[in-house]
């Protein structure tokens, strides 16, 4: 009877070792967040960058300082984020249907759809250039194509002559034109941010 109880108790503390060895550890790494939903991973920052539903913003953890910064705000109930690789663009999907292209270094963003129902989960297949998104109150699957025509930015003036081509040969192609903000003129490097988005 001893012997038993020996052995039985030798078995135990193997299992309770096995099974130590082989348990996850988990590690709070940022508290406080408000809501924050929908993540991605960027490894050449060694960051992830997520949404937060009830605050409307897309911010970045750096997991190297564990610092928290918002990259972008004012978004409508964001769901879901995407990263492009090799590209300082975040994708974000919002619970009003939309689709959102923003830039990863200024405060730019783009509309690149609407009308994809109560969007839920994104992916992005960066061989297509395209994303998928997942309608939570319609049940569909969405495609979209992040090209989508061509874009051209109007720099020049309305008044200028190549107005015509700068505006009209893109809209008859069925590409998009861009006009940046007049404060972007002014500043190089936010117009250089905003030219890489668009």
């Amino acid at each position: 009877m001893k012997l038993r109880k020996s052995l039985l108790s030798i078995l135990f503390v193997l299992l309770a070792v096995a099974s130590a060895a082989h348990a996850a550890t988990v590690t709070t790494v940022a508290g406080g967040l408000n809501a924050a939903i929908g993540q991605a991973y960027s490894a050449s920052e060694n960051a992830i960058y997520f949404v937060e539903w009830n605050s409307g913003e897309l911010s970045k953890l750096n997991l190297t300082t564990g610092t928290v910064s918002v990259i972008q705000s004012g978004f409508n109930h964001p769901e879901s984020v995407a990263l492009l690789p090799g590209h300082p663009l975040a994708y974000v999907t919002t619970r009003d249907g939309n689709l959102w292209k923003c830039a990863t270094g200024s405060s730019t963003r783009t509309l690149v759809a609407s009308g994809l129902g109560e969007p839920h989960a994104l992916v992005i297949d960066p061989a297509g250039f395209v994303a998928y998104v997942t309608d939570f109150g319609g049940g569909n699957l969405w495609k979209v194509n992040l090209g989508g025509g061509a874009h051209t930015a109007i720099l020049s003036g309305l008044s200028h002559d190549a107005l015509l081509r700068d505006v009209f040969a893109p809209l008859v192609a069925g590409g998009q034109v861009c006009v940046p903000h007049q404060r972007l003129l002014r500043d190089p490097e936010a117009l250089a941010g905003w030219l890489a988005v668009e």
